[in-house]
Parts: structure tokens; sequence; C-alpha cells
């Protein structure tokens, strides 16, 4: 519990999401400031910036948005290409969607209802290409259609209840 309340910290996110102080980042003016190669590699090579320096490498327990110097928690979200910048200059930080209160509701794996779920995805995944790729409104609402009812036939109801009680219990637990 020591862990994830310190990687659930201001402290652990940026170590997280950031690295290590001095060698990816270094604090001016009371603000995290980035290294121009860690920005760079990121920018060009995600995967390999990830792997050789460990930032982002897990993101546990991530939270979106600003830390208390106003610096973004995810050093990927520092200075971002421009066509990106365009789309967050139309939109803004407000609209962004923290999902974090949605996140792992679904049933377990290995319960009978988790079974269903598995099912359901299963259903989605070979149903919604062919939604998409339809030929004509109709042809995709016919799909569509076609799409929920096997949900519903899968056990859509009783996985609905599952994730309603267990978002229900976690509002609870944050006392919401």
């Amino acid at each position: 519990m020591k862990m994830i309340n310190y990687l659930a910290s201001e402290e652990g996110q940026y170590l997280l999401m950031w690295g290590i102080e001095g060698t990816n980042w270094n604090m001016e003016d009371g603000k995290h400031v980035p290294n121009d190669d860690l920005i760079e590699g990121f920018q060009t090579d995600f995967d390999k910036t990830q792997l050789d320096t460990g930032v982002r490498k897990w993101t546990w327990f991530v939270k979106n948005g600003n830390g208390t110097d106003g610096t973004p928690y995810d050093v990927t979200q520092y200075k971002v290409k421009e066509t990106r910048q365009v789309a967050m200059n139309h939109f803004g930080e407000n609209d962004r969607w923290d999902t974090a209160e949605f996140t792992g509701l679904t049933p377990a794996g290995s319960t009978p209802d988790g079974l269903k779920w598995q099912k359901i995805q299963d259903i989605y995944d070979q149903e919604y290409p062919k939604i998409v790729n339809a030929d004509s409104h109709d042809a995709a609402m016919e799909e569509y259609d076609k799409m929920i009812s096997e949900m519903n036939d899968a056990g859509l109801e009783d996985v609905e209840k599952v994730i309603t009680q267990n978002y229900q219990e976690r509002m609870k637990l944050w006392n919401e």
C-alpha cells in the first residue's frame, strides 16, 4: 500500500511520467522542465524512448491534467507537435475527459459475468468492422441491430448490472 500511495502522489506521478530529476528533467523557476532530447525522443520514436529512459514504461495510477506547479503530469503533454497543439487550442484543457472513475469496472474474468463480458467483447470485435464497412446506412443499421441482439443474448443486461454496481461502490469509496 505504501508503494501504491507513493505512485499515486504527485512525486510518484512525476517519477513515472517524467523520469529522474537531473537526468530526464530539471526544476527551473519552480516548474518541471523536461530535457529537449526526452521530448524529441517521444515525438520521433516513442517506444525506443520509453525503453531507453524508463519514462512512461509503467503508467499506473496516472492522473490527467497538471501538477501543483502547472506542468502536466504526463511529460508527453509538455510540448506537442503543431497539429496536436492546434487541436488542443480549439478544444482546450477542459475538454479532456478523465476516465479514471470508469476504469476497471467490468466483471472479473473468471466469474460467470466475466465470461459473458468476454463474449460481448468478442461479438463487438466481430461486428463493429461490418458496421463501419457497410455499403449503406440501412445495411449499417441492420448490422448494428444484429450486434445488439447478439450482445443481449450473451448477457449484456447482467454485465451492465455488475458494471453499475461496481461504479456505485467506487463512488461510495471515493465519497462521491
